[in-house]
């Protein structure tokens, strides 16, 4: 594919391109240099995210930089939601500098990328800042919609708190986090924690 592509042969490799299973970051990245706006490689791309994820955090800082100059952080990108996806992977690897940094540069806010910076919070050990990111940053900020795995997430970092005297002060959270998600979470009533922060 790169011979091809050096020698300016488009139509072949468009040809070759279909032969290819799952192309790997190299071949798409190949192509992106060849005709980075090409729809062809927004479909491969797509394709491999929904296949498989990066095994390496290095694949996913190829897959970083192939989406930037694709250009698929456009406002006006069709496949924006591929990172999103990068937004994903990135907590998947521990890394939530990295998510943030992706997250805050986002075209379109989409329900996958709230949620996995809610548990790349949450995973770190940042309870109160999850619970700030979710209220002021998502709800107020962009009018975010939680679906059936934001709730357990916002309910796990308000029963986690480790400061007793900032879970009371965080109480009217889950109070709100009760009317706004819905009462109940994985079998356990809301109740539930209000009432040990209360203790």
């Amino acid at each position: 594919m790169r011979l091809i592509t050096s020698r300016g042969l488009g139509t072949i490799w468009k040809r070759q391109i279909h032969s290819l299973p799952t192309p790997n970051l190299l071949v798409l990245h190949t192509i992106c240099g060849f005709h980075s706006s090409s729809s062809l490689l927004a479909l491969q791309l797509n394709d491999y995210l929904l296949n498989k994820s990066p095994s390496h955090l290095s694949e996913a800082r190829k897959l970083h930089s192939l989406l930037l100059v694709a250009g698929f952080f456009n406002p006006n990108s069709r496949l924006s939601h591929l990172c999103s996806r990068l937004v994903h992977i990135y907590v998947e690897f521990g890394c939530l500098e990295e998510a943030l940094f992706v997250f805050h540069r986002l075209p379109r806010y989409q329900t996958i990328a709230c949620n996995a910076i809610l548990r790349g919070y949450i995973d770190s050990g940042q309870f109160a800042r999850a619970i700030n990111f979710f209220f002021h940053d998502l709800v107020f900020k962009l009018g975010f919609v939680p679906d059936n795995y934001t709730c357990p997430l916002i309910l796990k970092a308000c029963s986690r708190l480790s400061d007793l005297e900032q879970g009371r002060k965080n109480g009217y959270y889950i109070a709100f986090a009760g009317r706004f998600l819905g009462v109940v979470s994985n079998g356990m009533q809301i109740s539930t924690y209000r009432g040990y922060l209360s203790h």
